[in-house]
């Protein structure tokens, strides 16, 4: 298991070194095959079709750092 860093310097507490999310979960779309990984700019810069959910690998939301660990 991934040992995971958490950044305390952005507004919104998140992971930084997840290889999936960057700590802010993912959008699944149905265009694309597969998960779409989003940071904090893309959160704040693009307009997304579906809801964010969390992320398969860390757990964390487009809040950050998951208040709970989820079974997936």
């Amino acid at each position: 298991m991934t040992e995971y860093r958490v950044c305390t310097k952005c507004a919104i507490h998140h992971y930084e070194n997840c290889n999936t999310c960057f700590g802010f979960g993912v959008y699944v779309e149905t265009t694309v095959d597969g998960l779409i990984p989003i940071n904090a700019h893309a959160a704040h810069t693009k307009q997304f079709r579906h809801t964010p959910t969390h992320c398969p690998e860390c757990l964390s939301t487009s809040a950050g750092l998951p208040d709970a660990r989820l079974e997936i």
